[in-house]
């Protein structure tokens, strides 16, 4: 049973390849997708492989010991093995000694950039995503202090974002004119995402994100998350004629830089005792979910086409309380 739980903010500083195999349509390699409603996520062992390599590259190890990031949890013996084994212990061991102790859901997307005729971009999202996140957080029995404002409109806006070059009632994303209303609860989820979810270090983000959140009916949520993604031509040169190689043409699709998304976090005590004494002073549930909010580097790469500047996202934990037996 699981008695820690927090909240990973997941904040897609460049687009995000997570792919799901070979598409039926015109995209030859989509993203990963919710079967029943087709919102984006990454799926709990592509987030997970993506942060179990960021605590035990060999420069992560290096970096952690260098600065002291687990010098609290009293490493025996040979820093680096120790260290490599706590890791094992954690996430689990290849050789199948015991499950892991720490376990994470798929990642679910909470806001999604799209263009807009107003300070270029907009974050939208929509009731059935907050309430979800409501009952996640209900979960992690973390505070909130927002309800879900009522769609009159198209859409509910925060009463920060001025409308006067356009109309006091409507906002323009993409090629679609929304009928608008405002609602001050859109500014109050705007700041509980700024400091839980995204937690940036500039206020222009901060500020932005409180006057940009729109947010939609379900229907017209689904459809910008799934017409409204990157979808790029990917092609292989032949080295000899310089010339595109005969069927080396493929588009892929990618979760756009901007888009915002979380996972729960949750962790139980270690199974195997022996070797957690050996290794780390490392036994119970809430050393695991410290553990890994202290070795969390801030950004971890995830997805294809790392070498290609994809895939950097940053990271926020918010610890929650324990769970119910």
């Amino acid at each position: 049973m699981y008695k820690k739980v927090g909240l990973l903010g997941l904040y897609c500083e460049s687009p995000v390849h997570a792919g799901s195999g070979s598409g039926l349509g015109i995209v030859d390699l989509p993203i990963q997708r919710e079967k029943s409603t087709q919102y984006p996520i990454f799926q709990a062992s592509t987030l997970k492989g993506a942060l179990r390599e960021s605590f035990e590259s060999k420069r992560a190890i290096k970096n952690s010991l260098k600065n002291g990031v687990f010098d609290s949890f009293n490493i025996n013996s040979s820093k680096e093995d120790s260290l490599k084994e706590a890791i094992n212990l954690i996430f689990g061991h290849e050789d199948n000694q015991a499950a892991s102790a720490i376990t994470f859901t798929d990642a679910r997307t909470l806001l999604f950039p799209v263009k807009s005729a107003k300070n270029v971009f907009s974050w939208v999202t929509c009731p059935s995503v907050l309430s979800r996140l409501k009952r996640d957080l209900d979960i992690a029995n973390i505070e909130y202090d927002w309800e879900i404002p009522k769609i009159n409109k198209d859409a509910v806006i925060s009463e920060k974002l001025s409308l006067d070059a356009y109309s006091e009632d409507k906002v323009v994303l993409e090629e679609y004119t929304f009928d608008v209303s405002k609602d001050s609860q859109v500014e109050k989820i705007a700041n509980w995402i700024n400091i839980n979810v995204i937690s940036p270090e500039d206020n222009y983000w901060q500020e932005k994100l409180e006057e940009d959140l729109i947010i939609l009916n379900d229907e017209d949520f689904e459809d910008f998350v799934t017409m409204s993604t990157e979808v790029q031509a990917r092609t292989k040169i032949d080295n000899e004629t310089k010339t595109v190689a005969p069927g080396a043409l493929w588009y892929e699709e990618n979760l756009p830089a901007e888009s915002v998304l979380y996972s729960l976090v949750m962790t139980t005590d270690i199974l195997v005792k022996e070797k957690a004494e050996k290794a780390i002073d490392l036994d119970k549930a809430e050393d695991i979910i410290r553990f890994f909010n202290e070795g969390l580097q801030g950004r971890i790469q995830l997805g294809g086409n790392e070498t290609i500047g994809k895939g950097i996202i940053k990271t926020n934990l918010v610890e929650g309380g324990e769970t119910s037996d």
